[in-house]
């Protein structure tokens, strides 16, 4: 995992979530595998160390915003 793109991800997380710009953050966690990531939805400021940033091996979070959409 590359800590400094964590760090900024984990930063940025944590101020829109402060800030109440989003409902969420849909982003990438730690899997059971370590090599491996899953999708996490972070709904709180204390949530955001959940976050990590992959080298290897992304999945598309975009396919979540699509469920997010139709349950609005």
């Amino acid at each position: 995992m590359s800590k400094s793109l964590t760090n900024s991800i984990r930063e940025e997380a944590r101020k829109i979530l402060q800030e109440g710009k989003v409902d969420f953050v849909i982003g990438y966690g730690q899997g059971d595998n370590p090599m491996r990531t899953q999708p996490v939805f972070i709904h709180s400021v204390d949530e955001v160390d959940k976050l990590v940033w992959p080298s290897f091996g992304l999945i598309n979070l975009a396919n979540y915003l699509l469920r997010y959409r139709t349950t609005r």
